[in-house]
């Protein structure tokens, strides 16, 4: 089923069909919203073709549906005498079994240590751009990653004259409680890497984070104040045709990226 025949109130989708319009609207990876729901990739895979009835997880991905973050993590399984029950580890694992983390929304104690790295990883849907860094906007690592994103939409943005390119961005936010949070930046169809560097330098100083905070404001207005520690460009080709893209260039409509 194609994102457009997907209902917008998400009761009236099974749990296969919420997770996989939940990946085609906001262009996430299975691992990406295995993090948001504190679940394994797999599992995600395993709701999406209906292994799984995955009905328990209904609530975690009606708000991811709605709003691109979860704000109830689905309660583990347990025991009847209260503990978590173990789940099974990869093949290969050392046990065939662990106990996992409780995701009954408790803050852990201490945070973690971002540092600045970047990946490239190119695939058939395209070429993915990865990066991380510390939070605080002061930090060298910081704006190394702010360069790093730059100089990946100039990279990109110089390749629109041979081939309609376009990106979808994803950036991983730190809220005040230390939790991590996934969101999808612009329009979920994508944009020219040209315009969002445009914007970049034009209207937020050159600031990556500002433009990336002014998009989530527009979107998700109450996630509060946040620390961006990482995300992810993909980069991928358009399947409009040349006359397609001559006729939007002429009535001014190529250009969108905002929802």
């Amino acid at each position: 089923m194609s994102p457009e025949h997907y209902s917008r109130n998400p009761d009236d989708l099974s749990i296969a069909d919420l997770t996989q319009a939940i990946k085609s609207s906001y262009g996430m990876t299975w691992q990406q919203m295995g993090e948001q729901l504190g679940r394994s990739e797999k599992m995600m895979r395993k709701l999406a073709s209906g292994q799984s009835s995955g009905e328990q997880y209904r609530r975690s991905l009606s708000e991811l549906y709605t709003s691109g973050q979860v704000r109830t993590l689905t309660p583990r399984a347990r025991t009847k005498a209260g503990t978590l029950r173990p789940v099974r580890t990869k093949a290969g694992s050392e046990s065939k079994s662990v106990v996992p983390a409780d995701t009954r929304g408790k803050v852990a104690k201490g945070r973690k240590r971002y540092r600045y790295t970047t990946d490239t990883r190119n695939t058939s849907a395209g070429r993915f751009y990865s990066w991380s860094a510390p939070g605080n906007p002061k930090a060298p690592g910081h704006k190394k990653a702010e360069d790093h994103v730059k100089s990946t939409f100039t990279k990109i943005g110089r390749s629109q004259a041979r081939s309609d390119k376009r990106v979808k961005v994803s950036v991983k936010m730190l809220d005040s409680h230390g939790k991590e949070h996934i969101f999808s930046v612009g329009s979920k169809s994508g944009f020219h890497a040209s315009d969002a560097l445009s914007d970049i330098r034009t209207d937020h100083g050159g600031s990556v984070e500002g433009w990336v905070r002014s998009n989530l404001d527009h979107v998700y207005s109450e996630a509060g104040p946040m620390q961006m520690v990482g995300g992810e460009i993909h980069e991928f080709d358009a399947t409009r045709t040349k006359a397609e893209r001559q006729a939007q260039d002429k009535a001014g409509t190529r250009r969108r990226w905002r929802r």
